[in-house]
C-alpha cells in the first residue's frame, strides 16, 4: 500500500505511515482493506514441539555443550 502524503510502499495492516507516520485508516477504509496483521510464526515448534523453549531453560550454565566439531571453547 503507498502512502498517499510521502509515497512509501507499506503493508495494508499499518495504521500508519513507518516512513512518514501519515495515518492510513481513513485510505485503507476506502479501499475496503481489512488485512489482519499477520501472527507470530513459533520457531520452537518446528525444532522439536512445544517443549522445546520449555526444556531449554532446564540447561545448566555450568555443563559442557557438545557441539561436534563447532566446539571451538577449550575448557581447562
Amino acid at each position: 500500500m503507498l502512502c498517499p502524503k510521502c509515497g512509501y510502499n507499506s503493508f495494508e495492516y499499518n495504521d500508519s505511515c513507518p516512513k512518514c507516520h501519515h495515518d492510513l485508516k481513513p485510505t485503507r477504509r476506502s479501499l475496503s482493506l481489512t488485512t489482519p496483521k499477520p501472527g507470530v510464526v513459533d520457531f520452537f515448534s518446528f525444532l522439536g514441539g512445544s517443549d522445546a523453549l520449555s526444556s531449554s531453560a532446564s540447561l545448566d550454565p555450568n555443563e559442557d555443550f557438545d557441539l561436534g566439531d563447532l566446539n571451538l571453547i577449550k575448557r581447562p
